[in-house]
């Protein structure tokens, strides 16, 4: 297949999921606020009024609603081979390749199926981390007993089945631990997705390029709904389903080429993860540095930091955005580099994580500094006049945000 066709078809599931996506949300904002499923604002939230939380269920069917129509016509192709006779056989390419992994994918999303109620139910009921973990860790076996994961023979086979597992439901978790800013979420996983289909399109493999790309674009359909400030939040029934779907997606893709002797290649989904793994990584080791649960939530995530420095919500979410594409290209360039050129975008990457952790380190000292005056988040000083407390209220209501973690 033409790399030209291979990105046009995959623009084209991207369109299509982000549309569904787009459109399916309002109907599931009016079904969370007539069932009641909103997050009221608490002592650790940051917005003011009770926000719906069942936007990630237009994620989620928008993506296996396009997935699996598709699916079906590709069958009907398969079944007539002349069916699309007036197209170029290139468009073919990526239908043939999700039917004939229709087994595969159909573990994926079932395994996705059970994380959305899972994260359903958390957002209904209320579930402590044990018991969203231990069921993760359920279906993330199950899976990967059943064949979803990389192949790794340079590895035993009890490793590699359990690296599986722990990559399922570390990705899974960073995308739940990191929707804590409107935007924040969806955008990353979008940009995350993209990046990753880019990296397969590049390699050859239309039929996961496309998957990821229909990925990204149900992410960025709900993204307008979800940006600051937000009239809907995608719950862990969403982050959950995107992390999963993300995480499990990386491993039935190979980022090979049929050239590729080396395995740099394999640290493409990392990279593509970077925020998110950053984010969760810190945290672990600011809460275990001060002997605190790891499993406690808090305020002590990468956005929730910089927002404590000066970001205001918006900044805070384009400047990881950012970091995230920096990151993510770097992904993209390993799957088409030399060693030589591998190795000095792996240090790129390495300095910029040590860039981002010097800023941290240095401007928290300074605003820690006598004299210095610490400013509410995305709040501007309170103004004088007989309107002052209107605007001081929108400006309040303007920061809405919350900690899902």
């Amino acid at each position: 297949m033409s790399p030209h066709a291979g990105f046009l078809l995959a623009l084209y599931f991207a369109g299509i999921t982000a549309v569904a996506s787009a459109l399916l949300t309002p109907l599931c904002m009016r079904l969370a606020r007539r069932w009641g499923v909103v997050d009221t604002p608490s002592d650790r939230s940051l917005h003011a009024r009770p926000v719906p939380l069942l936007g990630g269920l237009a994620i989620s069917g928008a993506l296996s609603l396009v997935v699996w129509s598709h699916i079906t016509g590709a069958a009907i192709v398969r079944a007539t081979p002349d069916f699309l006779e007036h197209f170029t056989d290139d468009l073919q390419g990526p239908l043939l390749g999700w039917s004939g992994n229709g087994f595969r994918l159909a573990i994926v999303f079932i395994g996705g199926a059970l994380i959305a109620a899972l994260g359903l139910l958390d957002d209904v009921r209320g579930l402590s981390v044990r018991q969203r973990i231990y069921p993760q860790l359920a279906v993330a076996a199950a899976v990967v007993a059943l064949g979803i994961r990389p192949e790794l023979g340079f590895l035993p086979s009890w490793l590699s089945y359990a690296l599986a597992v722990l990559w399922l439901t570390g990705i899974t978790n960073s995308f739940n631990l990191i929707d804590g800013a409107d935007g924040l979420a969806a955008g990353l996983a979008a940009i995350a997705a993209l990046l990753l289909g880019t990296a397969m399109l590049l390699a050859g493999h239309a039929a996961s390029g496309s998957l990821f790309f229909a990925i990204g674009g149900a992410a960025l359909g709900f993204l307008p709904w979800n940006w600051h400030p937000a009239k809907v939040f995608m719950g862990s029934a969403g982050s959950l389903f995107l992390g999963y779907t993300l995480g499990a997606t990386t491993m039935v893709a190979t980022f090979m080429n049929e050239g590729t002797v080396w395995l740099f290649p394999l640290l493409i989904p990392i990279l593509a993860f970077a925020v998110p793994l950053y984010d969760t990584a810190s945290v672990i080791l600011i809460r275990a540095g001060m002997r605190a649960s790891i499993f406690a939530g808090d305020r002590r995530h990468f956005h929730h930091r910089l927002m404590q420095i000066g970001f205001s919500h918006r900044q805070c979410v384009v400047f990881m955005y950012l970091l995230a594409l920096a990151f993510g290209t770097s992904a993209v360039l390993i799957s088409k580099s030399s060693l030589l050129q591998d190795v000095v975008l792996l240090i790129h990457s390495a300095v910029l994580v040590g860039v981002v952790i010097l800023m941290e380190r240095v401007v928290n000292r300074v605003a820690t500094l006598p004299g210095a005056r610490e400013r509410p988040t995305d709040q501007k000083p309170p103004a004088e006049g007989p309107d002052a407390a209107d605007r001081s209220e929108r400006a309040s209501d303007a920061v809405d945000t919350r900690e899902r973690a």
